[in-house]
């Protein structure tokens, strides 16, 4: 997925596969991420969509923080309100060490495991009652 712009250079915005819906509203992974990513304390982010109730989907948003950094949740949904639409904040965000990350053998994330990783702790959640 992808647009072009006015001088025919070409912007890279995910795979299609990797698009989820809010409410009918298809959100891409890689422009929140890019807008997570310039916090500073930020080290890496990556965002999949998971079945909500309410919405259909939702944004499951799982953050690297840099070395010695710390960051709220709460900054993170600031940081968003000021540059995408609402229904693409990620309603849920969880703060992952770098040894958390599911890698494949040449070390690239796999959102597959991802999205797994974050409907058991959906699952979770729901059956204890806590965030």
């Amino acid at each position: 997925m992808g647009t072009i712009d006015e001088n025919g250079y070409i912007r890279l915005l995910g795979r299609s596969k990797d698009l989820y819906k809010v409410s009918g509203e298809t959100v891409a992974p890689k422009e929140v991420e890019d807008v997570i990513s310039m916090h500073p304390a930020v080290n890496q982010v990556y965002i999949v969509g998971v079945p909500d109730k309410l919405t259909t989907e939702t944004g499951a948003a799982f953050i690297e923080l840099k070395e010695g950094e710390s960051c709220s949740k709460q900054e993170i949904r600031n940081l968003c309100r000021e540059r995408v639409a609402r229904f693409k904040i990620p309603r849920h965000i969880w703060f992952v060490e770098a040894s958390e990350w599911p890698l494949t053998g040449t070390g690239k994330i796999q959102k597959f495991k991802l999205q797994a990783i974050a409907e058991e702790r959906l699952k979770k959640v729901k059956q204890t009652g806590t965030k």
